[in-house]
């Protein structure tokens, strides 16, 4: 009768269960800021989505001059709204002293500004004050410079470009050629560097190959013909040439 009593007395204890612990709504996780009139939306968790934007590769993107504010969601998770101020109507005024492997930008305008390369990404800018120095390439290169009006908050970017660093390619050396009953085949060296890409064969003028070995064949021309061989650079520029005549 006691056992009984207990389990009585211990029922509506048990009825009630154990509750599982029920896991927090995670906060989105992004990065948002304006540069003039646009503004720039990326994802950290994968799935926060902001609200009136458009996608465009790994970023979503709203143009919107005026003052204005949007949400942002978290797949199962919660909500957040964010504000942004209307597009500043300033922007930098620029100073390029361009020399032969390097740039000085000089900046007026703003206490700080950010320097973008081409391709433009928003969140790659670097910070600086006053003015900056920048490498030349052995391509042209183009630049964005925005001021800082406050964080996440940006002025319309000015673009500079800068000329490509002059690049002399060695060209090839021993050029010769040997024919046999059909072909032709026109043999060359060369001691490559770091600029090296390919070799660029024309033929009277006309470009006939690209390869990265040292011989060309062609079908032995019936009348008198010029080869030339050209060293291509990785920047997509070309050696001056060597070339070669072949007379029947």
């Amino acid at each position: 009768m006691k056992r009984i009593c207990l389990f009585l007395s211990l029922l509506p204890l048990l009825s009630c269960g154990i509750k599982a612990d029920t896991m927090p709504l995670l906060e989105p996780s992004y990065q948002v800021k304006r540069i003039g009139s646009s503004v720039y939306f990326r994802p950290l968790d994968g799935s926060s989505v902001a609200q009136g934007f458009r996608k465009e590769g790994s970023l979503y993107v709203k143009e919107e001059e005026r003052p204005f504010c949007f949400k942002i969601t978290r797949q199962e998770g919660k909500t957040r709204k964010e504000c942004l101020p209307e597009a500043p109507k300033e922007k930098p005024l620029l100073i390029v002293e361009e020399g032969p492997s390097q740039a000085i930008i000089k900046a007026q305008g703003f206490t700080r500004y950010y320097i973008y390369r081409e391709p433009f990404d928003p969140f790659s800018g670097e910070a600086f004050e006053g003015k900056t120095i920048v490498r030349k390439d052995y391509v042209p290169v183009c630049f964005l410079v925005t001021g800082e009006i406050r964080p996440r908050v940006e002025s319309s970017p000015e673009r500079i470009c800068l000329k490509a660093i002059p690049l002399e390619l060695k060209d090839v050396q021993r050029l010769e050629y040997v024919v046999d009953e059909k072909n032709i085949y026109i043999l060359w060296s060369y001691e490559a560097d770091e600029h090296f890409e390919a070799f660029v064969v024309y033929k009277d003028g006309k470009k006939v190959a690209t390869l990265k070995g040292y011989m060309f064949v062609d079908e032995r021309p019936n009348k008198e013909t010029i080869y030339t061989v050209k060293v291509l650079s990785k920047y997509g520029t070309e050696s001056r040439g060597v070339s070669i005549t072949y007379r029947p």
